[in-house]
């Protein structure tokens, strides 16, 4: 008998999690469970960023969460911003726990990613971020994010474009989805990088993919 899937959104802020209490609020009545986490240094986490040491103490608290879903349990992961290579180390861990990965105009890593190009939005991200964030070297992140076809390449992915984001500017999100093709882009047009700011109805954006690709 097919597993049943339990469409349990985790999201994944990376700048504030009250800017995803709509999504929190709105998808139970829809049939969701939604869980926000905050990643090490953000949101409502009490660690400062001058305190972490590495990449893979950022993604802790995504990784522990993880740790405690059931073995026939499985999750929908949404990401924003620099989320997104928070949630590709956790496809490649639990590969058999995730339905699906859903990049809001996040970064999207393939198997041949190359971190440097990454230095220049790197800046401009650390500019957007309200508490200060320790950014980590592009070989930091290069050695903790190793990802393998059959584990990462098997969770399908959907990608949020967002067309006026000048942060991840449109040019190098359509370099990623080119050179990492997802199972689906869902284009929402006249949202910048805050994307459930300038488009507060981005959770339904969210509910009808999970419902799409259920």
């Amino acid at each position: 008998m097919e597993s049943k899937i339990n469409r349990h959104l985790t999201l994944i802020p990376v700048i504030l999690v009250s800017l995803y209490y709509c999504l929190v609020s709105a998808t139970p009545q829809h049939g969701h469970n939604v869980t926000a986490v905050d990643l090490a240094a953000s949101g409502i986490d009490l660690r400062r960023a001058e305190s972490l040491r590495s990449f893979a103490q950022y993604i802790g608290p995504l990784m522990s969460l993880m740790e405690t879903l059931s073995e026939d349990e499985k999750v929908i992961l949404v990401a924003h911003s620099l989320g997104g290579l928070a949630i590709s180390k956790a496809m490649d861990i639990f590969h058999d726990k995730i339905h699906m990965a859903i990049f809001v105009t996040a970064l999207m890593p393939s198997l041949a990613f190359n971190f440097t190009i990454l230095s220049q939005g790197d800046v401009e991200l650390a500019e957007l971020l309200v508490r200060p964030q320790r950014l980590f070297s592009n070989e930091n992140i290069y050695t903790s994010l190793v990802l393998t076809p059959e584990r990462f390449g098997s969770v399908n992915r959907i990608f949020v474009l967002s067309d006026k984001d000048r942060t991840l500017v449109k040019e190098f999100q359509l370099w990623m989805i080119k050179n990492n093709p997802p199972n689906h882009v869902e284009h929402i047009q006249d949202s910048d990088h805050m994307v459930m700011i300038s488009k507060p109805d981005l959770g339904d954006y969210l509910l009808s993919l999970a419902k799409k690709f259920a």
